[in-house]
């Protein structure tokens, strides 16, 4: 048996090497496309939570300027607009968080961003109140309060005092607006002191009791509503602990939460990105080995077996004739039934070679009786070139016989078309007299019909008449009649007597042309039977004419057919001839063929002989090439040989 230098038979075939290859193939690839794509949609929420990050930094300046528009111009559709976006910032907070938690951070991250916003809207929204206590416009708030309260005391003091107490309200009015314009305390400090020498002055004045407590009244009122105002919007600006400074605080806060945020999720998108680089790097690499291990491991499998197989077989293909040679047969792969079948091709073609050995021998003994048979068949084929010859002979003149026989027949197949077409043309004569006949006999009847006819129209003329004649005599009745009333009526009566007369004298030629007309009807009634009688006579004479001309046809055309079944018998008997001539010159033809096969028959037997002798040689030289292969076998002692 032939080793293969210690490697370990298989149990598993090749395919399901490399099916199982292909399936771990398949799973390596399977794990890097989920790895890449994890990879990409890892990446795709970095991306979209820089893209949050952006929003969050935009929706923070969105908020400041809109915040900023409603503080310097008191603008309703920035407040409205501010707070419309509030719920948009909090639901980017939201994706922000969303990611986080997909990244792997901590939960509730986000919560510190979300307490400084809401911070920030609270103190906004306290500014707004504020800001709205005080007044949007002049006319709205404390400051519409106030500025209503002044005008109350402007016309009370117009209507009421003198120039020198107006000049202390103006001064008034003058710290009013300066505090309002500019927020500075010290302006109050003068309202107030300016307040009190007014009411000083008011009360040294020369008003009236009722006149100067109704003023004192107003412009205390006045006073409140500043003083209203002036608080408020000391609570409003003025002062660390202010609504603005809580305000400007707040929006400081949230944007350094923001930036917090910004830096603590950029920095774990870094360490996301850097970790997903590492695992993608370690899992590539790992599949990788696991790929190149396998390919490595099947390639050695099947590569160092087919070696040994391809080193067998080619101990055989160099001609050493050594068919002890054979193949492991351990195992269950494909190698494995490769293997098997060579050794099985190795004892059958030692079982051929000695087969081969005992057909060589028979093979020399069966070329020496071949040549004997060669040369008995060789003596035999001469005697049949010579019978050949003679029967070519009387094939020939049998050949003319038929020829001369067709010449006949063609002679009596030309005389029978010859009545044919005779016995055809009296057939068809006769037929067109038949027609003719036949249309005669038909017009002959159809005139006995008109005369029968024309008979019974007589008849009706006839009573036609009979009552013309009736009705002449009605109108000479009816004429006398008129003539004698004519006379009774005298002379009234004379000209329809004249025309009674022209009445009876027209019947009475009515009468006799009538009497005529019966006559001749009568006379045409009694040629009309006559006509009738010899026409039905005729249309007798016609139809046995008729007859017989049928039965002339008839016999013509029995003259015809027989002539046709003696012409389809002549042209049988002349195919018959024409094939039997073909044949005999088919057979002449045939005859000198075989004559030719028979001489190269003769002449192959000879060179048969020939052939035979080589053929012993042939055998000698095989039983010496098979007796090599057997000599070899039995000078091989070896069953196994080592390839590797």
């Amino acid at each position: 048996m032939v080793r293969s230098g210690g490697m370990t038979p298989s149990m598993m075939t090749i395919k399901n090497k490399l099916t199982t290859f292909a399936i771990l193939a398949v799973c390596a690839l399977a794990s890097m496309l989920l790895m890449q794509g994890y990879t990409w949609q890892r990446a795709e929420n970095l991306q979209r939570g820089l893209g949050v990050i952006t929003d969050l930094t935009a929706d923070v300046s969105r908020l400041h300027s809109l915040g900023q528009a409603f503080l310097l111009y008191h603008d309703q559709e920035s407040l409205a607009a501010f707070e419309g976006y509030l719920p948009h910032f909090r639901h980017d907070i939201d994706m922000l968080e969303e990611m986080i938690g997909e990244l792997g951070g901590e939960g509730g991250a986000t919560q510190s961003l979300r307490d400084a916003l809401k911070a920030y809207s609270d103190k906004f929204l306290h500014l707004v109140e504020s800001t709205k206590r005080v007044g949007l416009t002049e006319e709205e708030g404390l400051r519409g309060e106030m500025r209503r309260a002044a005008h109350t005391v402007e016309r009370a003091f117009a209507s009421s005092t003198g120039g020198q107490l107006f000049n202390h309200l103006l001064m008034l009015r003058r710290h009013e607006k300066d505090f309002l314009s500019r927020h500075d305390g010290k302006y109050t400090e003068r309202f107030e002191n300016r307040y009190q020498e007014l009411t000083a002055a008011l009360q040294a004045s020369a008003l009236d009791e009722a006149q100067r407590s109704e003023i004192v009244r107003h412009l205390a009122l006045y006073r409140d509503k500043f003083l209203q105002l002036v608080k408020e919007i000391r609570r409003q600006e003025m002062g660390n602990d202010s609504l603005t400074a809580r305000f400007r605080e707040a929006d400081q806060v949230l944007e350094a939460k923001l930036a917090e945020h910004v830096g603590a999720i950029q920095q774990l998108f870094l360490e996301t990105k850097e970790r997903m680089k590492r695992v993608s790097l370690a899992l590539t690499l790992l599949l990788s080995s696991l790929l190149v291990g396998g390919i490595l491991y099947v390639a050695r499998s099947i590569v160092s077996r087919i070696l040994q197989a391809t080193r067998a077989m080619e101990l055989i293909a160099e001609g050493n004739a050594d068919l002890s040679v054979s193949l492991p047969e351990d195992g269950n792969d494909e190698i494995t039934r490769l293997s098997r079948a060579f050794n099985r091709f190795k004892r059958k073609l030692d079982r051929t070679v000695q087969q081969i050995m005992l057909v060589a021998s028979e093979l020399s003994v069966a070329s020496q009786r071949a040549q004997n048979v060669t040369a008995t068949t060789n003596s035999a084929l001469e005697e049949q070139v010579q019978a050949i010859a003679r029967l070519t002979d009387r094939v020939s003149d049998m050949s003319r016989t038929s020829r001369e026989v067709k010449e006949l027949i063609a002679g009596e197949v030309r005389i029978a078309e010859q009545v044919r077409k005779e016995a055809e043309a009296g057939r068809t004569v006769m037929g067109e007299a038949l027609g003719s006949m036949d249309q005669l006999t038909r017009e002959v009847t159809a005139l006995g019909d008109t005369i029968t006819s024309l008979a019974k129209h007589h008849e009706s003329i006839g009573r036609v008449l009979d009552m013309i004649v009736v009705i002449a005599e009605q109108t000479n009745l009816l004429a006398l009649n008129a003539a004698i009333e004519s006379a009774r009526a005298g002379e009234h009566g004379r000209g329809f007597a004249v025309v009674a007369d022209e009445v009876r004298a027209l019947s009475r030629r009515t009468a006799e042309a009538t009497r005529e007309i019966q006559g001749l009807i009568e006379t045409i009634d009694t040629d009309s039977r006559e006509a009738v009688a010899r026409m039905t006579r005729g249309v007798e004479m016609s139809n046995l004419n008729l007859e017989q001309a049928r039965a002339a046809g008839e016999a013509f055309g029995s003259i015809a057919r027989a002539v046709d079944e003696i012409h389809t018998s002549s042209l049988h008997v002349e195919g018959i001839v024409t094939t039997q001539n073909t044949l005999a010159m088919d057979v002449n033809s045939t005859i000198h063929k075989i004559n030719e096969k028979v001489a190269e028959l003769s002449e192959m037997s000879r060179q048969n002989v020939s052939d035979n002798g080589d053929l012993s040689q042939y055998s000698v030289q095989l039983e010496a090439l098979v007796a090599s292969f057997t000599d070899q076998v039995a000078a091989s002692g070896k069953t196994e040989i080592e390839l590797f």
